[in-house]
């Protein structure tokens, strides 16, 4: 047997961008504002604690200036995760997943079925309330290299979980 390798050409090569991609269910956006709803309720009691209740030696200019930023960063965590939500895509095809993300920093993924030795699909209770899960799906590489697409139907994370085994399982007898 005779070694060669090939060069590819880069124009040859298939974009990421080019891929029909799936969006994740509308409620999990539901999902991901309520999580952050009761985190900024925590912080509110807090931020209420200081600005109501007169802490010696802070004058109330100061109080005001932590008020203001606790609002700004309030509203702009809501905005990110509700225009974010939008760049939250996934595309599964033959031989590989591609999950994309990211609002300021984009990222797609993409995993190859012959990498993947496991995948799970798992249900908290507000994502179980929405009929919602997570598919994880771990690899040979260690967790740095896993998948985690949250947001997707039930039904859908467990079909995408069995064809990706079957086609991992494909992948190994090759």
């Amino acid at each position: 047997m005779e070694f060669t390798n090939e060069q590819v050409r880069l124009n040859d090569i298939p974009s990421v961008r080019d891929i029909d991609y799936e969006g994740l269910d509308q409620n999990y956006l539901t999902v991901e504002l309520i999580a952050l709803a009761v985190v900024w309720f925590v912080l509110g009691i807090i931020a209420f604690i200081i600005l109501v209740f007169n802490i010696p030696g802070w004058p109330s200019w100061v109080r005001m200036i932590i008020f203001i930023f606790f609002v700004f960063f309030m509203i702009t965590t809501f905005l990110m995760t509700i225009w974010g939500f939008r760049r939250k895509q996934y595309a599964v095809r033959s031989k590989d997943i591609i999950y994309k993300q990211g609002l300021l920093w984009r990222s797609y993924s993409v995993l190859p079925f012959n990498r993947i030795q496991h995948a799970e699909v798992h249900q908290g209770p507000i994502e179980r309330a929405f009929q919602l899960s997570k598919l994880k799906v771990f690899t040979a590489g260690g967790s740095g290299s896993d998948l985690t697409i949250s947001g997707l139907p039930f039904e859908r994370a467990q079909s995408i979980k069995h064809f990706i085994l079957r086609q991992a399982g494909r992948d190994e007898e090759e």
